[in-house]
């Protein structure tokens, strides 16, 4: 079974005053594409320069393919900051290319690497992470599967089209519509679940047109769990 390519177990480093990262714990995955999220300021950069050995932390570990950084991993790891440099009248694949032959990295072998991508570019996160990890004032405020984290901060709204009455439903808290012809807007109550209301549906017997549940767009979700972070002390 090979090792996992990045660990990092509880890792703290502090800058004079300021506590840049507060035990941070991570795992990401081979093969992946993991999403790096935080505001300005949060500890993205010096997290991702601690995993690459340029920081020592002051406690914790890092290992890197189930080991301590070593220097031949340099010729393994690829870091494009912020300040990149690039050649920009060529193709992305063109300069990848190129880059990686200075490590020996064949054309053949580009494709199926772990990538960190580290943005605010929220739509370019869903389009292409598995899963994310959300750090503010140095902490972990959000970790886990993308999937997993838009259903656990999910609107419990659902847009459905059928035959019942909405409003009898004990799982529902007020709904909206515009007309007939159209999905109303159905609201839940906190403690419900899509899936509750949509097994509701079914003992009623109720002819179902249409049924989706509305996902909180990651963007809020990433305003609202900054936002709440900002307030612990």
């Amino acid at each position: 079974m090979a090792a996992i390519p990045v660990r990092v177990d509880r890792v703290t480093k502090r800058f004079d005053k300021t506590v840049a990262l507060d035990e941070v714990s991570l795992e990401i995955h081979e093969g992946e594409i993991f999403g790096l999220l935080g505001p300005n300021g949060a500890g993205k950069t010096t997290l991702i320069r601690t995993i690459l050995d340029i920081i020592k932390p002051d406690s914790g570990r890092v290992e890197i393919f189930g080991r301590p950084f070593q220097p031949a991993d340099r010729d393994r790891i690829g870091y494009l900051p912020e300040e990149r440099g690039l050649y920009s009248r060529e193709r992305v694949s063109d300069v990848l290319e190129y880059l990686g032959g200075l490590k020996g990295l064949r054309p053949d072998a580009a494709g199926g690497r772990t990538v960190v991508l580290s943005t605010h570019q929220m739509g370019l996160v869903e389009a292409q992470c598995t899963r994310v990890f959300m750090i503010a004032h140095g902490r972990s405020v959000l970790y886990g599967a993308l999937r997993d984290i838009k259903r656990d901060h999910s609107s419990h709204t659902v847009r459905v089209k059928s035959s019942a009455r909405y409003e009898s439903c004990a799982f529902v808290s007020r709904v909206e519509t515009s007309s007939r012809d159209q999905p109303a807007q159905v609201h839940l109550i906190p403690t419900a679940t899509a899936d509750e209301f949509l097994t509701w549906l079914v003992t009623q017997g109720a002819g179902v047109e249409y049924f989706e549940p509305l996902s909180t767009p990651l963007e809020e979700i990433f305003v609202t769990v900054a936002e709440r972070a900002a307030k612990v002390p």
